[in-house]
């Protein structure tokens, strides 16, 4: 018996890419509508006998074609990690910024460090701590080869931060 007219490529296949495409985030209806083009193109291209020899090679490529279209979250924190920590440097300051979360509030607060007239600020790194609350540092003023550094810190709305910041120089 032969592979029945609604199903090209039979059982196998098509719940297969129509799984893949749900996964993916695409709605129910256009992740079927996708699956059927696919289906039905497979079956323009491909005769009867080199069906089952292709089959793997579609799904292998509907695989590849939606990977690609996949936009993953972000996997990286909102360090700050500016300049370089090179032999001679040392820790100049060290300190941990934070603020709770407050409902419907962006928080903002500025870090400021003032060296001496003879200090040099090599490197600049604030790390955020803990679980990723989507917070921003950056720097405002000074910064790498001044005595001085001014970094603001900026919450999400509604979020807070926790940053460890450390100032490297000479």
């Amino acid at each position: 018996m032969g592979v029945p007219q609604s199903s090209i490529l039979g059982p196998f296949p098509r719940p297969i890419l129509i799984g893949l495409l749900t996964e993916c985030k695409i709605h129910k209806y256009v992740s079927h509508f996708v699956a059927e083009g696919i289906m039905q193109l497979f079956k323009k291209i491909v005769g009867d006998r080199l069906r089952m020899r292709f089959s793997i090679l579609l799904v292998l490529s509907a695989l590849a074609i939606i990977q690609a279209s996949v936009i993953n979250a972000p996997t990286s924190r909102a360090n700050l990690n500016v300049g370089y920590v090179t032999a001679g440097d040392r820790l100049l300051y060290s300190t941990y910024v934070s603020r709770p979360a407050m409902v419907n509030a962006v928080q903002r607060q500025d870090l400021v460090y003032r060296g001496s007239i003879g200090t040099r600020i090599s490197a600049i790194n604030a790390t955020e701590v803990g679980v990723s609350q989507f917070a921003s540092a950056w720097v405002i003023a000074g910064g790498i080869r001044a005595n001085n550094v001014t970094i603001r810190f900026q919450s999400a709305v509604g979020r807070g931060y926790y940053y460890n910041v450390n100032i490297w120089g000479r």
